[in-house]
């Protein structure tokens, strides 16, 4: 028999990324933190967080270059965040709480 283990490795330099943003850390215990890549994909987008219920947990309207989003108080497990801007998504991803 044989373990495989999957670690996401997070990327800080936006040059180095195709995404419109980087959600650290991952996994995370009491925060995450968005940082806009690509300031021109984010003009009013919505980043919305998940749990694996399929349930909105939070959202929040990125303005900022850098945004923390408070998470103490969800639960340990699986969560899926997915940027949105006008009605369309432009990045998902997913992150694993550790309480």
């Amino acid at each position: 028999a044989s373990l495989s283990i999957l670690t996401d490795i997070v990327s800080f330099d936006a040059r180095n990324t195709n995404e419109a943003v980087t959600v650290y850390p991952n996994p995370f215990l009491t925060s995450i933190n968005i940082i806009i890549n690509d300031a021109s994909q984010i003009k009013k987008a919505e980043f919305r967080f998940y749990n694996i219920l399929g349930e909105k947990v939070m959202s929040t309207t990125l303005t900022k270059h850098t945004t923390t989003l408070e998470t103490g108080n969800l639960p340990s497990g699986i969560y899926f965040y997915k940027l949105v801007r006008n009605n369309k998504t432009i990045q998902t991803g997913r992150m694993i709480s550790q309480h």
